[in-house]
């Protein structure tokens, strides 16, 4: 007899791909536009909006890197965004770089 436990383990990664998808759409269709401006706007937009549009609620930790540098010569040119999965023993977690276009 086979077990399904390792079936009821997939819909966490399945939910952090969605998240990151969503947000990784909503820069690239309105990145540089009223509705996204900056890469601060992205941040602001990830952390802060009521009834998240992405779909990030309280089984996630997120994590956003506004400092992050691909070089130390890098000036606000990139944002590092972290979901972490806040349930479970596994902590899975996916990273995305933006960067301005």
């Amino acid at each position: 007899m086979t077990s399904a436990n390792p079936m009821n383990n997939v819909s966490t990664p399945l939910t952090l791909q969605t998240v990151m998808s969503k947000i990784v759409s909503d820069y690239n269709s309105n990145f540089g536009t009223t509705n996204l401006p900056s890469l601060a706007s992205l941040a602001t937009k990830i952390l802060y909006t009521s009834n998240n549009i992405y779909g990030i609620d309280s089984n996630f930790i997120v994590t956003v890197d506004q400092n992050y540098k691909f070089d130390s010569n890098d000036t606000d040119t990139s944002l590092k965004v972290t979901l972490t999965n806040n349930q479970g023993i596994s902590k899975e977690s996916l990273t995305y770089i933006f960067t301005k276009k």
